[in-house]
C-alpha cells in the first residue's frame, strides 16, 4: 500500500460520512470500515483491514487534520454565525400539540468553521416559555422512536417454504370431496387460503397514505448553555439592527421571511449558544425546547430555507391523532404508542428532505381526514 493509497481510502470514507449523514467513522482492526448513521452502525464494505492498513489508515487521519482543517458540524428556525449562509443538512424534532398549546424540541447540525459562535433564531407565534433538555436524555428518547417506528418487516423465505405445503393440503382437501362439489370446494378453500396469506403478510388495520428602540426584549434569562432573548419588532429592519448590535451575522435574503412573521405579530427567540459548550464542536447543537399557546401545530421553516441548502428533516408529532403536513414530507408512521420515553399519544412520524424552494412556507400540521395507523412493510428474502 502506498503512502498515497491511506489518505485517498480516508477521503472516501470521509466523502461517504458526508453523503450519508453519519455521524461517526469506525475503523478497527478485523472488522470492516463503519459509518454510524441516525445511531445505528452499518458497515460500508465487506473488506476486512489488518493491523497495518488500520495504521496507515490512523496516520493518514493525523496527515489529513495537520494539513487542512475540516470544517465540524454544528447546529433551525435559522442558525447565524460569522458566515452566510451556514448548511444546515440535518434537523430533527419533536412536536407536542394538545390543540392550544405547543411544545416544540429541536435540534440541528450546522457546517461550520470551528471556533464560530452561533444563535439561533426561532419564531413561534407568542411568547414561549424556554428549555433546553439534557441531550443525553433527549437522544435515548429518539432512540426509542426510532425503534418503535420501524417498517414491518416481513420474511419471503417463509411464505416460499409454506406455499408447497399449503398447495398439497389444499389437493389433499379437494380429494375428498365428492365429485360434483369439487369445483366449488376448491374454490372456496382457494379464497380462504389466498384471504389467510394476505391477513399474514400485510399490516392490520392499516392504511398507506401519503431594544433597539423599535424591538422589544420580552423576556431574557439562561437556558442551559443558552442566552435567550424573545424579542418582539415592528419591521424586519428593526430586527436587522438589533441582531447586528448583538453580534448576529444576517443577509438580504433573511429580511422576506422576517418580514412576513413580523405582519403576523411573531415573536422570534434568539439564542447565543456558548463557544465551549458540550456539543456544539462537531455534534447536533443541544437541544433548544420551546413552548407556547397556538391554535395550530407549526414547525418553523422559512428561515432555514433561506439558507440555500436542501435540509433533511426528521419530525415526529405527538397529539391526539394522526396528523397530516399537506405533503410535503413522507409519512413513516402513525399508530398510538406508549413507553419509558412517551406517554400514551398518538405519534405521526415524517422523514425526508426539503430544498430550500420547498421551506418558503411553515409546516403547518393539522388533524388528517381519518385516524388509520400506518406503518410501512418492507420485503426481505
Amino acid at each position: 500500500m502506498s503512502s498515497e493509497q491511506p489518505i485517498e481510502m480516508i477521503l472516501d470514507l470521509l466523502r461517504a460520512m458526508v453523503s450519508r449523514k453519519a455521524s461517526d467513522l469506525f475503523i478497527s482492526v478485523g472488522f470492516p470500515p463503519a459509518l454510524k448513521i441516525d445511531g445505528k452502525v452499518t458497515p460500508i464494505s465487506d473488506k476486512v483491514f489488518n493491523v497495518v492498513q488500520t495504521r496507515s489508515f490512523a496516520r493518514a487521519l493525523i496527515a489529513l487534520a495537520i494539513m487542512s482543517p475540516v470544517p465540524l458540524a454544528h447546529a433551525d428556525g435559522k442558525f447565524y454565525s460569522d458566515r452566510i449562509p451556514p448548511e444546515l443538512p440535518y434537523q430533527r424534532a419533536i412536536v407536542t400539540f394538545d390543540g392550544a398549546r405547543e411544545t416544540l424540541l429541536v435540534e440541528s447540525k450546522l457546517e461550520a468553521k470551528e471556533g464560530e459562535r452561533f444563535g439561533w433564531v426561532v419564531p413561534v407565534p407568542s411568547v414561549p416559555d424556554l428549555a433546553s433538555p439534557d441531550p443525553r436524555t433527549v437522544d435515548r428518547r429518539y432512540s426509542w422512536l426510532e425503534e418503535n417506528t420501524q417498517p414491518r418487516v416481513i420474511n419471503l423465505k417463509l411464505v416460499a417454504v409454506l406455499a408447497p405445503y399449503a398447495c398439497w393440503i389444499l389437493y389433499r382437501l379437494v380429494l375428498r370431496v365428492r365429485r360434483g362439489k369439487r369445483m366449488l370446494v376448491a374454490v372456496f378453500i382457494g379464497t380462504l387460503a389466498y384471504l389467510a396469506l394476505l391477513w399474514l403478510v400485510l399490516p392490520k388495520n392499516e392504511v398507506s397514505a401519503r431594544k433597539s428602540s423599535a424591538v422589544l426584549i420580552v423576556k431574557e434569562e439562561r437556558v442551559g448553555p443558552y442566552e435567550a432573548k424573545v424579542l418582539r419588532g415592528d419591521s424586519a429592519s428593526d430586527l436587522f439592527a438589533w441582531f447586528k448590535e448583538n453580534g448576529f451575522a444576517f443577509d438580504d435574503r433573511d429580511r422576506a421571511a422576517i418580514d412576513s412573521y413580523v405582519a403576523r405579530r411573531w415573536v422570534f427567540v434568539a439564542a447565543k449558544l456558548d463557544r465551549d459548550a458540550k456539543g456544539a464542536q462537531g455534534k447536533m447543537v443541544p437541544p433548544l425546547q420551546l413552548t407556547f399557546p397556538a391554535r395550530e401545530a407549526v414547525y418553523p421553516l422559512v428561515l432555514t430555507g433561506t439558507g440555500g441548502s436542501t435540509t433533511e428533516i426528521l419530525l415526529y408529532v405527538f397529539a391526539s391523532g394522526r396528523m397530516d403536513d399537506g405533503g410535503r414530507l413522507p409519512l413513516h408512521f402513525s399508530a398510538e404508542l406508549r413507553g419509558a420515553y412517551l406517554e400514551q399519544a398518538y405519534v405521526t412520524k415524517f422523514r425526508g428532505q426539503l430544498a430550500p424552494e420547498q421551506m418558503r412556507t411553515d409546516l403547518v400540521l393539522k388533524p388528517a381526514a381519518f385516524n388509520a395507523s400506518y406503518r410501512p412493510v418492507e420485503f426481505t428474502w
